[in-house]
């Protein structure tokens, strides 16, 4: 299903030893043979529906809270969210991602957030202690998502998103790149070329067993470690 496109996957018990499988698709998937039942879908009120079972989770130093949810007085850094119809809360790869920026954010950092979804990364960074953050995504929601984000965490003085990529002279610290193995692959000049010195990579999005091949992608770059949840798993690597 994830090759044929897939946006996401449910899984419904039917029985004892039984699931059904419920994936929604932007295309029609007939030409990759799933079978199944297709039922076309107008009301797009479905999308938000998770909203209602949104809890909020710790990684490292950071608490990930829904910005709907009344947030309660913690000594925790909490990082407010509200992600729209953007990507970026809960999933698998967010996690490993915010795990690894807690891992590695340095004072001072700036970061490059490629693919930046609901701004989750960049402002997880910025909470962490780096300087300024740059998202970069293709989508208008993810624009107005990471703003508000921004907003809600007081951090739009210290993170722009944008629809392109930045000058090419801009070099960052750590660039994260929360993205598909393809989209990976094809940005692999960009984002090379947007490292700084003794800068950091850290790559997701990627199924266990990916790694080796994005890393192939990233000659000048060296694996400095992997981490793995839920079937999805997230590389570091360093510029040589």
């Amino acid at each position: 299903m994830w090759i044929a496109g897939c946006e996401a996957i449910e899984e419904v018990s039917t029985g004892p030893g039984y699931v059904t499988l419920r994936a929604s698709f932007v295309d029609d998937p007939s030409p990759f043979g799933l079978g199944g039942v297709l039922t076309t879908i107008t009301d797009d009120s479905w999308m938000d529906q998770w909203r209602a079972h949104a809890q909020p989770y710790n990684v490292g130093r950071l608490t990930v809270w829904p910005s709907w949810i009344l947030s309660p007085s913690t000594s925790a850094t909490v990082l407010l969210i509200d992600p729209r119809r953007a990507f970026g809360f809960d999933h698998p790869t967010t996690r490993l991602v915010l795990a690894d920026v807690d891992r590695l954010v340095v004072p001072g950092d700036s970061v490059l957030d490629v693919g930046c979804g609901s701004g989750i990364l960049g402002i997880g960074a910025l909470l962490l202690g780096a300087r300024t953050a740059i998202g970069i995504d293709i989508e208008s929601d993810a624009m107005i998502a990471t703003h508000e984000n921004a907003v809600l965490n007081d951090m739009d003085d210290r993170f722009a998103a944008s629809l392109e990529w930045p000058a090419t002279s801009a070099t960052y610290n750590l660039v994260l790149a929360n993205l598909l193995a393809p989209i990976l692959r094809e940005l692999a000049p960009l984002i090379t070329e947007s490292m700084a010195p003794n800068s950091i990579l850290v790559a997701s999005g990627l199924l266990v067993g990916q790694w080796e091949t994005v890393a192939d992608w990233y000659p000048s770059l060296c694996v400095q470690d992997r981490h793995q949840l839920e079937g999805w798993e997230s590389i570091t690597l360093a510029l040589r």
